[in-house]
């Protein structure tokens, strides 16, 4: 099974504000009809890679004025060769921000407040199931067993973790009943905090051009861009990584960067410093540029939970620098920063090469899109300004500068980061412009939107709009 496929879930709504997100933990619970006389637990890391097996995890989320929490465990299990799981979920939704105390279960006309379990289903549907959109009607189908009556009791939340407990009495579509008691959940978040929480990168290889962009969070984001920085005494480590699933939807691929070096001999604001490339950690400012293919979820999250340099013994299918050259880091502001490096020669341990050429942006903030009014590409310093009017019902103007002449495509994205539109744009020169963006002939359907403007081989940025229809 497609375990980018299955996590999927966590890849939300843009315009969310995560209050809390955990990716391990366990659920247990008792069960049984009339009485409770079983028990059940799931236990595990969300991003365990092993099948069979189980995980756990959980997010809060606000979009709009609807506040959700959504709790989730899975056992993957394998009979006959007919691979099947078993998923259990806490559910809340309120206008009201969850906090902790008793929840009761129940549905109204703002809020529902629930436990679900489903038996021997598809583990796809974790991906489906935990999506912002999915009705209860949907899962008729599937007899799951659904809470009638009960309580979820939140003792503790927080951005590292949550714990509490549930019980109640559920029935499924065969109206057969079944009893929950002393049920309890504590999860926990693992991953390091960023000291660059999101970004873009548009990296090229031969003739094809990639650009990821997006926060990096690989509980809520199939792709993401970022970075973190550790300090021992006066050396400072910063290493940025980007990930995006592969062609072919099956692994990801990761790039990365990471800088080594005095904390003196990193740019002030304003200004830029050349790092000396290499594949190891040697004389000071150095920066070792890396690129993982065929990549698990497993090894991100080893990427970004060890302050040590990657080492080829711990990731076979990597690849590092086979020659020397610089890597340039720059710091626009406190906010923001941007590395460069063009026609690098990577290889891997058989000897096979790739050369790319990379461009980053990376923003310190917590935003949950990327602000281009403030992330400049350093080699064409082109700008997108804000969208006017905003929101809109039929076309809107998309300001922008070039500092050279280019021509220009600009490519629509949905809330889930699907792309839903493409319009070419045509040719403009240096300068100031202003491109009128009419979507009255289009099939789009109201809503937050966000866009990119783009040439042939790279992102100049990205914004957002909402439209009205």
């Amino acid at each position: 099974m497609n375990k980018i496929a299955l996590l999927m879930f966590m890849s939300l709504l843009g315009n969310v504000f995560c209050q809390g997100t955990w990716e391990t933990g366990s659920i247990n619970f008792n069960h049984g009809n009339p009485f409770p006389n079983q028990s059940t637990q799931y236990t595990g890391d969300l991003l365990s890679n092993e099948i069979p097996g189980q995980g756990v995890g959980g997010f809060t989320l606000r979009t709009g004025d609807t506040n959700v929490l959504t709790l989730v465990a899975y056992d993957i299990h394998v009979t006959n060769s007919d691979t099947t799981a078993d998923i259990f979920t806490i559910f809340i939704q309120d206008t009201l921000e969850i906090e902790t105390g008793v929840h009761t279960i129940g549905y109204g006309t703002n809020s529902v407040k629930i436990f679900l379990w489903m038996q021997d289903v598809d583990p796809a549907l974790v991906a489906s199931l935990l999506d912002t959109s999915f009705t209860l009607d949907s899962l008729d189908v599937l007899n799951p067993y659904l809470s009638l009556a009960g309580h979820i009791e939140i003792s503790e939340i927080g951005e590292t973790s949550i714990a509490g407990s549930f019980a109640g009495t559920a029935i499924n579509t065969s109206m057969e009943f079944m009893m929950v008691a002393d049920g309890t959940f504590s999860l926990m978040h693992n991953l390091p905090a960023l000291a660059f929480k999101q970004g873009s990168l548009s990296v090229t290889s031969g003739a094809e051009v990639a650009v990821i962009e997006g926060e990096l969070n690989p509980l809520r984001n199939e792709r993401g861009v970022g970075g973190i920085e550790s300090q021992i005494g006066d050396t400072l480590t910063t290493t940025i990584i980007a990930y995006a699933p592969n062609e072919f939807g099956t692994a990801l691929s990761i790039y990365g960067v990471v800088f080594n070096g005095l904390t003196e001999s990193y740019p002030g604001l304003g200004e830029s410093t050349d790092f000396n490339m290499s594949a190891t950690a040697g004389d000071f400012p150095v920066a070792i540029p890396f690129y993982l293919e065929n990549a698990s979820i497993g090894q991100l999250t080893q990427l970004l939970s060890t302050d040590s340099l990657p080492q080829i013994e711990d990731f076979e299918n990597i690849f590092f620098p086979g020659g020397t050259g610089v890597v340039t880091l720059g710091y626009d502001d406190a906010q923001t920063a941007w590395v460069s490096l063009a026609d690098i020669v990577l290889v891997n341990s058989s000897a096979t090469t790739i050369t790319l050429s990379e461009e980053w942006l990376l923003n310190r903030s917590t935003l949950t899109s990327l602000n281009p009014t403030t992330l400049q590409q350093p080699s064409q310093n082109s700008m997108i300004g804000s969208v006017y009017p905003n929101p809109f019902n039929s076309s809107t103007v998309i300001p922008f500068e070039l500092q050279v002449g280019r021509t220009l495509h600009v490519t629509i994205y949905n809330s889930l980061g699907q792309q839903v539109a493409e319009k070419p744009m045509g040719t403009f020169g240096a300068g100031q412009h202003r491109y009128h963006l009419d979507l009255g002939d289009s099939n789009l359907s109201a809503g937050l939107y966000h866009f990119s403007l783009s040439t042939a081989t790279q992102s100049l940025g990205t914004s957002s709009f909402i439209y009205l229809k």
